[in-house]
């Protein structure tokens, strides 16, 4: 990341405006300079390379002259102030992560939903306060939603990796129930009672969960 700082009027450093006319110069030859000069004149590969070293001289003088060994510690916000020509051209502050994954999601969710609740997830995690509430309540119920369908579907390793991530995010009996039954119409009996158990945790009285456990325990005691 380029870093920039507050040009001095003084013998040492360059005043403002050619600070910002090198930087300007430096930019420019660097990313157009080469490929005019090869389109204008007949300049053989060969001889392309030793117009390279100049090129970064300029640039790298430029710069070296408008960043003093002591700003170099600054803050995001000093740098963004110190920026010559004017503040924030030659330094942008950095986007906060939350909000870059949560952009690479919306991405996705359009054509690749399932894909997009990774990137969903990491900007929930790199959220505080209320958005990342939000972006929870939402993670919960798309993986629910795919949790069901696979379901449905009788995809049972798939349901079971979208119900593992709702429930990481938020416990809840009804999606304990929903998991545990799965599992156990599927013979993993040992699995379905301990999920079946959680959800009696958080709601002791739940009736059918009460039933299901019953059954199950019922056919790991037929297995022995």
């Amino acid at each position: 990341m380029l870093r920039t700082a507050n040009c001095r009027s003084s013998s040492k450093y360059f005043p403002r405006a050619a600070c910002g006319l090198l930087f300007f110069v430096g930019f420019f030859v660097t990313d157009i300079g080469l490929a005019m000069v090869g389109s204008l004149v007949k300049v053989s590969p060969k001889k392309k390379l030793f117009m390279i070293p100049p090129v970064l001289a300029v640039f790298i003088g430029s710069r070296r002259n408008t960043i003093p060994d002591r700003d170099w510690g600054a803050n995001v916000d000093q740098l963004y102030a110190l920026a010559p020509p004017f503040a924030g051209r030659w330094y942008t502050k950095p986007i906060d992560p939350a909000i870059a994954l949560e952009l690479m999601a919306r991405q996705f969710e359009a054509r690749l939903e399932e894909d997009s609740l990774f990137y969903l997830e990491a900007a929930m995690w790199k959220s505080a306060g209320g958005p990342k509430g939000v972006l929870g309540e939402e993670l919960v119920q798309k993986h629910y939603a795919f949790a069901r369908r696979y379901k449905a579907e009788v995809k049972p390793e798939r349901a079971a990796a979208h119900f593992e991530r709702a429930l990481a995010i938020a416990p809840s009996a009804r999606m304990y129930h929903d998991c545990g039954t799965m599992l156990a119409s599927h013979r993993e009996l040992t699995q379905a009672k301990a999920l079946l158990e959680k959800a009696l945790i958080l709601e002791p009285n739940l009736e059918p969960t009460l039933g299901a456990l019953a059954l199950v325990n019922k056919l790991i005691a037929e297995r022995k």
